[in-house]
């Protein structure tokens, strides 16, 4: 019943690539608080309880994951480029990736502004990119030489797009699978100059709460760069200021500065 419900969940486009096990871990949550009735799963199927079961749990993997993919990125025009152009000359090229990312899109005409802002404390001779999606993909606006970039994501198809992203642009890399909620003390060992933790913190919190502090206590890092949300998905409404993130910065005795773009 688990793999077949598992393949049920996944038979949307948008989460198709995700982990079998993160979606166990979801299923069985969900069961926890509202077990099934025992049927033979193909009456199961056809119940109103098991419809209802996979439009909730699909609605948590989107905000998650799925709501951000617009579409499939490809790097092949971008190869194509950089035979004959600079890296720092293909930005029109890496816009195009960037866009078929949600947050990756929303932050495209501000890029400039973060990392100028991001980059006046530090110059960082390596970087953990944590729930990356294509982030790794604006290092044209970052400025860097000789960097080494660390990213990671939840599933191995994105990890592995990233990975020949990386490799492409002669970055040296490293690029590994992590589920955040879960493997956050592995992050105590790969020490870095900086973080970044772009629109992450708000959906972790919905799978385990207070994991923020578990996270920020872990990551081995001289600096952590955080970013939120201004505007819900719609970007009709205005999303409050997290309370809750402030007081956990209070709470582990860490210093910051903050500074405003668009959403």
């Amino acid at each position: 019943m688990i793999n077949e419900t598992i393949k049920d969940i996944k038979s949307k486009k948008e989460l198709k690539n995700l982990d079998n096990k993160f979606v166990e871990e979801k299923l069985n949550f969900y069961l926890k608080k509202h077990p099934l009735e025992n049927k033979p799963f193909k009456q199961l199927k056809r119940s109103k309880k098991y419809r209802l079961m996979l439009k909730s749990i699909r609605k948590d993997l989107r905000e998650i994951y799925g709501a951000f993919i617009k579409e499939k990125p490809s790097l092949n025009n971008l190869k194509e480029v950089l035979k004959t152009k600079k890296l720092n000359q293909t930005l029109e090229e890496h816009n195009q990736i960037l866009k078929t990312h949600q947050s990756t899109s929303e932050r495209l005409n501000n890029y400039k502004e973060i990392y100028k802002n991001i980059f006046k404390e530090i110059k960082p001779e390596s970087i953990l990119d944590l729930a990356c999606g294509l982030n790794p993909l604006s290092f044209p606006y970052m400025g860097l030489e000789d960097v080494y970039y660390i990213a990671s994501e939840l599933n191995k198809e994105d990890c592995n797009f990233i990975k020949d992203y990386l490799d492409l642009i002669k970055v040296k890399n490293k690029v590994i699978p992590l589920n955040l909620t879960k493997d956050y003390e592995k992050l105590n060992k790969i020490k870095v100059d900086i973080a970044f933790l772009f629109k992450t913190l708000d959906s972790l919190e919905k799978i385990k709460r207070n994991i923020s502090k578990d996270l920020l206590k872990n990551i081995n890092s001289r600096y952590i760069a955080v970013s939120f949300a201004i505007k819900s998905l719609s970007g009709r409404k205005p999303i409050k200021e997290r309370g809750w993130f402030y007081r956990i910065l209070r709470e582990l005795d860490l210093n910051f500065k903050t500074f405003e773009t668009e959403n």
